[in-house]
This record gives C-alpha cells, sequence and structure tokens, in this order.
C-alpha cells in the first residue's frame, strides 16, 4: 500500500462486520461508543510489515467526530486476534491508552493545531502463522474489528525485533548525498552527525528515526520527533540518527503528489512504504524494538531503557 495513504485507507477499514465464523464467539459487533457517536477505529502500523513468529507492535487510534479519544470504556481496551480461517483464538490481552505530548520549538505556536493530542493504543503480540486474522478490540459490552494479513517473515524487508538491522548510509551534516534538505525541523534537530551503517561497524547501539516532520502524511513525524529530542539528555550512550524521506521536497515545492518527487535512499534500503518509524539497535546490531507510526514518552523510554 501507497504508505500516503495507509492511514486513511485504514480507517475505512473500521467497524467492520464480524461473524462467529471469523471471529468464534464474536456474533455481534456494535460500534464501539455507539450510544456516544460513532467511534471509528484508525489502524497506525503497516499491513506491509506485520509478519509471523516475531513480536508485532500493532498501533491503532479510536476517534470520533476527527478527534482521537480513550473511548468510553477508559483508558484501557481488550484486545483479541482470531484466525480467520478456523476462528482460533490467537492473541487474547488488553492495550491501555496513550497520549504523544511535546514540547515547542521557540518559534511554534503552543496553542497550533496538530497531532500532540493524539491518543493511541499499541499491544504487541505475537502471531505464529501467517494468513488472514481479525483483529478485534472491546470496550465493555461494545466490539469493533478489522481485518489483517499476516506476511511470513521472508516477505517483509523491513526489520523487525529480534532482526538484524539493515547497514544503511544516512545523510550527515558531513555528506548529505542527494538528500536536500536533510532535516525538515524548525530548528533543525542535531541527530545527523553518525549514520547506521557507522554505528553497526562501531559495535555502538543507535535509535534510527525515519520522519518528515514538515511533510509528513500521517501528521506524527514532528512530535514524534520532538520526543526523541526530548528523552535523549536522559540516554546520553545511545546515538540518535534521524533521517528524511523525501530526497529533493523543495526541489517539488513540497509538492507530494509530483511525479518528479523522489524517496530518500533509506525508504529504498529497506523497501518501507510508510512512514514515521524508530529503530532501537542493540550493540549487537540486532533491532530491539521499532516503534512505528506514533510514540508516546513512556513508551519510548521504556524502549530506550532495554538497551541500557
Amino acid at each position: 500500500m501507497d504508505r500516503r495513504s495507509f492511514v486513511l485507507a485504514a480507517t475505512s477499514l473500521a467497524l467492520v462486520g464480524c461473524t462467529a465464523d471469523s471471529a468464534d464467539n464474536v456474533t455481534s459487533l456494535v460500534p464501539i461508543g455507539a450510544d456516544e457517536g460513532t467511534l471509528d477505529i484508525v489502524v497506525m502500523f503497516s499491513p506491509s510489515v506485520v509478519s509471523a513468529g516475531i513480536p508485532q507492535r500493532m498501533p491503532f487510534g479510536l476517534v470520533r467526530d476527527g478527534v482521537f479519544v480513550l473511548g468510553p470504556g477508559g483508558e484501557e481496551v481488550a484486545v483479541e486476534m482470531y484466525n480467520d480461517d478456523t476462528g482460533t483464538l490467537v492473541f487474547e490481552g488488553s492495550a491501555s491508552g496513550r497520549v504523544v505530548a511535546h514540547s515547542h520549538p521557540d518559534n511554534v505556536d503552543p496553542d497550533h493545531s496538530h497531532a500532540d493530542v493524539v491518543r493511541y493504543f499499541a499491544p504487541t503480540l505475537t502471531i505464529p502463522d501467517p494468513g488472514r486474522f481479525r483483529f478485534v478490540v472491546k470496550s465493555g459490552e461494545q466490539v469493533a474489528a478489522f481485518g489483517v494479513n499476516v506476511l511470513n517473515q521472508s516477505e517483509v524487508a523491513v526489520p523487525g525485533i529480534g532482526q538484524p538491522m539493515i547497514s544503511i548510509e544516512t545523510p550527515t551534516f558531513d555528506s548529505s548525498g542527494p538528500v536536500d534538505p536533510i532535516c525538515t525541523r524548525s530548528p533543525v534537530c542535531e541527530f545527523h552527525s553518525h549514520t547506521p551503517a557507522q554505528m553497526l561497524a562501531e559495535g555502538k547501539p543507535f535509535v534510527l528515526l525515519v520522519a518528515t516532520p514538515s511533510f509528513c502524511q500521517t501528521q506524527f513525524c514532528g512530535p514524534v520527533l520532538d520526543v526523541l529530542i526530548d528523552v535523549q539528555p536522559d540516554f546520553e550512550d545511545i546515538t540518535m540518527i534521524h533521517a528524511e524521506v523525501y530526497e529533493n521536497p523543495i526541489e517539488v515545492n513540497g509538492n507530494l503528489g509530483d511525479p518528479n518527487l523522489r524517496p530518500a535512499p533509506v525508504l529504498a534500503a529497506m523497501r518501507m512504504d510508510y512512514e514515521p518509524s524508530l529503530f532501537v539497535v542493540g550493540s549487537d546490531g540486532m533491532v530491539i524494538h521499532r516503534l512505528d507510526n506514533v510514540y508516546d514518552e513512556t513508551e519510548l523510554r521504556a524502549a530506550l531503557e532495554d538497551v541500557v
């Protein structure tokens, strides 16, 4: 799926019908919060990276009237995953609501409207086998679901948890390559002095955040970069690296529909069709965590603390 449209397209999957054949004993589905207005599920992960046999972080949001909410059942919802073919329950757990917040640069109005008030849920589960599955969210007696196509690991190029990180040369202040600008944040962030290839060769832990604050299609890239900037002083032993998504956004005047717009080399190297994504990599070169699309400070700190 095109990275520009996966979040919007995923919204159309919200509150789809689910029968006893596809979700075991879930036979009557009612939109969550139906008595308070329709509450849609927004899928915050790319279907192209969900693979079997390794932990999968599968963030989603609940939206009412265009506003992210935590749900009428409180800040925790039940999450289940069923095999669509057999009706077998393969995961049963819960997810707590999280809120993305961040500090603002001096030149930004703190009341500006964007995703700094995104509320989301991010369960992590391991799906044993590839196939078609039904992701079910429950809040009290209210239930909603959407379908997930789980792939073989060999079909997914983006490194996941427990897999080796790909050696990539990203733009730096000293060597920007074809990417201009190397950082679209204002002011420019400081995470452009090292590359993943360098850190892997030196055997040092690092974080790679692939995000474009000025041109992000999901509106999360700016907030998640700001969250990373906020926590960096507490994790000085971990090198932070930020890589932009586009090679020439200024050349096309910021028109993301321009056929001459080129993806940055980092996207091609990992065959990514979405953004933002943050990779936490240990000194052994293995991915410890991958936080796709959205994360809050608590979730980021927990991921970074696993490195120390």
